[in-house]
Formats: C-alpha cells, structure tokens, sequence
C-alpha cells in the first residue's frame, strides 16, 4: 500500500465500483430465472431469490424445487448464462474493489492497520471460495442438462464454499465498514466516499 498512491488507489477503487455494477447489471436479468413464473422457493428463511437459493441450498431436492419448476431448460440456460457472468466478470470486479479499498483503508489507520491487512488477505480466499461455487453450480447444471436431476452431493459441492464466502465477505465488509466510521474526523469532502464505504460496509455486512 505505501508503494501506491492514494489518488491511484481511489481511481482503482472507483474503476472496479463501476465494473461491479455493469456486471451486476448485465448478471441481474438472468439471475432471477424468469422461466419459473411465479413458483415457490423451496428455503423460506432466505431472500425470495433464486440463485442465492442454489448458492446455499441444503439439499439437492432443494436444487430440484428452484430448477425444474416452469421452463426448464430456460432456467438453466439462464443459470448458466449469470453464472459464467459471474465467475469471469463480477467477481473479478468485487475482488479488485476490496483490495482496493482496503489499501485505502491500511494507510488511513495506523491502531487497525493489521486488522485491515488481515480483512485484505482474505478477499481472494473469498474469491477462490466464489469460483468453486460456481463450479459446483456449473456441474449441477450439467447434470441437469443431461439427466434431468442433479447427482448426490451436488448440493453440498456448491453451499459448502459459498458460506465459507458469504461469511468472509460478511466479516471483510463489517471490517472496512467501522475502520471507514473511525476515520471520517476531520470531516473533510473528500471523506464522503469513506462514509459511504463505513455506512454501507457495515450494513451490508451485518445483512
């Protein structure tokens, strides 16, 4: 971090913001798997949506209950087609966002800085655990494609690494987030990004 300019880390931050969200934009119409219709989702204690449902799902009945229902072979096209977006653009993105920001943040707070480090070093193992959740998702719809059901244990291959990255990415952001809050004295303008980040840090990290 002390090799990088402030100025190039924030322009490295705001690149990989906007990349994020062109690639949740483009990623958004085929995550919510239009070919179901109206039908329900098998985990009710979770968002009302699909692919995060697939992403933590307890059993493989409950990729059954999300992918055949409707459409099918839209559904998996569609799944398919979000998760691809997903593993070669959007987690990319986020990747280069938060270890961006948290070079930001290393240099701004000295009493944390070790803290920061560690919450840094963790994003590509959040990242790693990402792309295997896309691979148990990629299987399983292979195994859809061509049997029609998904193969025992399909289940297990795809929420196992997604709640080792869901909690990682919980803890990064609740990290980044109260180091942001800490060091918006002196109020400056150019601290408005750093609340933005502490705000929305720590909310999305406690959801």
């Amino acid at each position: 971090a002390d090799k990088v300019s402030e100025e190039s880390l924030a322009i490295c931050a705001g690149v990989f913001l906007l990349l994020a969200l062109v690639a949740g934009t483009l990623i958004a119409p085929y995550n919510r798997l239009a070919g179901r219709g109206k039908a329900r989702l098998p985990i009710s204690s979770l968002s009302q949506k699909p692919i995060l449902q697939i992403e933590l799902a307890r059993q493989d009945s409950d990729l059954v209950d999300i992918l055949a229902p409707g459409d099918t072979k839209r559904n998996l096209h569609d799944a398919w087609v979000g998760n691809n977006l997903d593993t070669f653009f959007f987690i990319r993105a986020y990747t280069g966002l938060l270890i961006s920001v948290g070079l930001l943040l290393v240099r701004s707070d000295q009493r944390w800085q070790k803290l920061i480090f560690v919450a840094v070093v963790a994003v590509p193992i959040a990242a790693t655990c990402d792309w295997l959740e896309n691979a148990g998702i990629t299987a399983t719809l292979d195994h859809f494609g061509r049997n029609g059901a998904p193969l025992p244990g399909d289940a297990m291959h795809i929420s196992r690494p997604s709640l080792v990255k869901w909690t990682l990415l919980s803890i990064i952001l609740l990290i980044y987030g109260i180091c942001a809050l800490r060091n918006l004295k002196p109020w400056r303008w150019g601290r408005l990004g750093m609340a933005a980040i502490g705000v929305g840090g720590t909310l999305l990290g406690a959801w």
